[in-house]
């Protein structure tokens, strides 16, 4: 279940960040739950995904600590995970999280430069 986190506490984590637009991620980021959201005064901010290597931060009001990936980065890895869950109509959820987590983790070497 998703908790509330602050941006202090995010900014407080280790690992790398990743912004990216509300919808920028959204079928890749699909198998899986949010581990978190952020609120402010209006209400919801974003939602935060927490991988091993880095924590990829999606909302309207996305958290710019860290690096933004723009659509044009975020369309590619969209793209790519789209044409593998068509050629894999049948696939589970671990298939659909193990794969996900492949291109997430390539992404976000691109993103971050390493």
């Amino acid at each position: 279940m998703a908790r509330q986190m602050t941006i202090k506490e995010i900014k407080a984590d280790s690992r790398p960040k990743i912004s990216v637009s509300y919808c920028n991620l959204q079928c890749v980021l699909s198998p899986f739950e949010r581990d978190g959201y952020h609120t402010g005064v209006y209400g919801w901010d974003f939602d935060v995904y927490e991988f091993p290597e880095f924590i990829i931060t999606t909302g309207y009001n996305r958290y710019t600590v860290g690096v933004h990936a723009g659509r044009e980065e975020c369309s590619k890895i969209e793209n790519a995970f789209a044409a593998w869950m068509q050629a894999n109509p049948r696939a589970s959820i671990d298939e659909l999280q193990n794969t996900a987590c492949q291109m997430l983790d390539t992404f976000a070497r691109h993103i971050l430069g390493v």
